[in-house]
């Protein structure tokens, strides 16, 4: 069954975020399973100040690391 990322953040104690929303939208829009360094590159084009570390922190799904 698929839920939305909030909805999967909220039951786990965490916030839907701004870096967290961009990170989503960049995996959807990939047909292959990227790297974790491959998601913030494409990321740091939206948001500059991202972190490194956001998108290699587990999310609703398996972690990128």
């Amino acid at each position: 069954m698929f839920h939305s990322p909030s909805t999967d953040l909220r039951r786990r104690g965490l916030r839907l975020t701004p870096q967290r929303q961009c990170v989503f939208e960049s995996l959807a829009a990939r047909c292959d399973h990227p790297t974790a360094d491959q998601v913030y590159a494409q990321v740091r084009r939206k948001l500059p100040d991202i972190s490194r570390a956001t998108p290699m922190r587990p999310g609703p799904g398996p972690s990128l690391r």
